[in-house]
């Protein structure tokens, strides 16, 4: 069972001295965590208001789930329980970038910026870099679908974003990943049809609309959504897709 701030030894042994109360929930915590990490909490314990002498700060605008995230993150606890699952596995990475955290990840993000909680993001931004640093070579792939396509080229922008950046191994491991997936194991693998094309210099029409688009396709029609791409991610993606496709022709 994963951590929380209130299996640590500070929860456990010191007495919370403030209630957060979110909707129906009243969550206790310590001043002395909460009011050193975010200004929010800082200013409304010591602004001499009702909530500096009561000790009860009532917070409408973040579910109680994303504040008990936000608050394994202000007590040290790593952010695994946000991802619901073990990243030591082969397939984490893809649900890292499933829709579903994707949309709890940004929950997560206006939560801190709601809370005036600095340098948050880089840990999960870190998080998503490492993952992608252990793809292993040629034996994994990441279906994309129609429905996470943005998501999965969304995550990968919000770490140069935030001033990071992933290795260009790391993207060429990804790009081959997606592009070595299949859609059925009962269609023809994805490169047999995308090399048939290439070689034969014409579109194999029925194939391709037996297939439907491939989850490279899919990746790249995500970058052109991209709503504020990063230069620099455009830049580094690009080279990876231009190292895969002459990877493929020169087979």
């Amino acid at each position: 069972m994963a951590m929380s701030y209130k299996k640590t030894p500070l929860y456990l042994y010191s007495k919370p001295d403030v209630i957060l109360v979110v909707g129906d929930n009243e969550i206790e915590a310590h001043e002395n965590v909460i009011a050193v990490y975010s200004d929010f909490f800082k200013a409304a314990l010591t602004s001499g208001l009702k909530e500096a002498h009561s000790k009860r700060i009532e917070i409408n605008e973040i579910e109680p789930q994303i504040l008990d995230v936000v608050l394994d993150w202000l007590y040290r606890v790593p952010l695994t329980p946000l991802f619901n699952t073990d990243l030591n596995k082969q397939e984490s990475l893809p649900l890292l970038l499933s829709k579903d955290v994707r949309a709890k990840v940004k929950a997560l993000f206006r939560a801190f910026d709601f809370l005036q909680i600095k340098g948050a993001e880089g840990y999960y931004v870190r998080y998503l870099e490492e993952e992608l640093r252990k793809l292993p070579c040629g034996n994994l792939t990441i279906t994309i679908s129609p429905d996470n396509s943005y998501e999965v080229v969304d995550a990968l922008n919000e770490v140069y974003q935030c001033g990071y950046s992933i290795t260009g191994e790391s993207l060429d491991r990804l790009v081959g990943a997606v592009y070595s997936s299949r859609t059925s194991a009962q269609l023809p693998h994805r490169h047999d049809a995308t090399m048939y094309e290439f070689n034969s210099g014409y579109k194999h029409e029925a194939l391709r609309a037996k297939l439907g688009p491939t989850s490279l396709e899919r990746f790249k029609s995500g970058l052109k959504a991209l709503e504020d791409p990063n230069p620099s991610f455009l830049r580094d993606i690009s080279i990876s897709l231009t190292n895969r496709l002459l990877a493929a022709r020169d087979k």
